[in-house]
């Protein structure tokens, strides 16, 4: 029997202002294949981007540019190997009674408490949201941080690899669904596109939007650029 089909994209509304257009096409289909979505080759360029071989983040149209001005917050983007033997990325539809992106979809992840270390705010907000040990999570590599125009804090994301994907429970207060997806998917030139949105007037300037429509879901805001960052160091 086959599978049902699932269309692509979720019920959240992007709110995309006036005179956004397309940006760049798909940067990565056709260049990465098997070998640079493996677990070995995403450590390599972490590795590489730690020590500085790959370029950080620079220019205004990369980012929104927004001061981190609210304290520090982590997530973590926990990575397993699939029954088909493909590397797969695990999100979170964050709950609709939550009072700041409400609906969206999110890596588990939050606020730093006191005295708390990034790398351990990450681990413990998985395990609150979604019930991941942090045992069970070998922690590999992290990208820059970056920050949403609306919490304002500076978010530090954290990979982790899972080399035994444990029985997962969503938090009732945060999170509405658990699901993952492949990243050969996400490189699918149906799934991924990229959009321009200028800023206010009294700001100036423009950046970029990514979005992933996957099956059943949208990624965009800072998820977007999370994994569109992720994808960029693998080529």
């Amino acid at each position: 029997m086959s599978a049902a089909f699932v269309a692509r994209g979720g019920a959240q509304i992007i709110p995309r202002p006036a005179g956004w257009r397309p940006g760049v096409a798909n940067p990565w289909h056709g260049r990465l294949g098997r070998e640079e979505l493996s677990f070995e080759h995403i450590e390599r360029r972490l590795g590489d981007l730690a020590a500085g071989r790959i370029a950080a983040l620079t220019g205004p149209i990369m980012r929104p540019p927004v001061l981190m001005t609210h304290g520090q917050a982590a997530v973590l983007a926990p990575l397993f190997v699939g029954a088909a033997g493909e590397t797969r990325v695990l999100l979170t539809r964050r709950s609709a009674r939550l009072s700041t992106h409400s609906g969206e979809v999110a890596f588990p992840g939050g606020r730093v408490d006191l005295d708390e270390s990034l790398e351990n705010a990450a681990l413990r907000e998985a395990h609150e949201e979604i019930g991941l040990p942090p045992e069970a999570v070998r922690l590999v590599g992290q990208l820059e941080p970056l920050a949403t125009r609306m919490s304002r804090a500076a978010i530090t994301p954290f990979v982790g690899f899972i080399h035994t994907l444990p029985a997962l429970t969503p938090s009732p207060r945060e999170v509405d669904r658990i699901f993952d997806v492949s990243l050969a998917e996400l490189i699918e030139p149906e799934c991924y596109s990229e959009e321009i949105w200028p800023l206010p007037d009294d700001v100036g300037g423009e950046f970029n939007v990514h979005v992933f429509e996957v099956e059943g879901d949208t990624v965009w805001g800072a998820t977007g650029r999370m994994l569109h960052r992720l994808l960029s160091i693998l080529l």
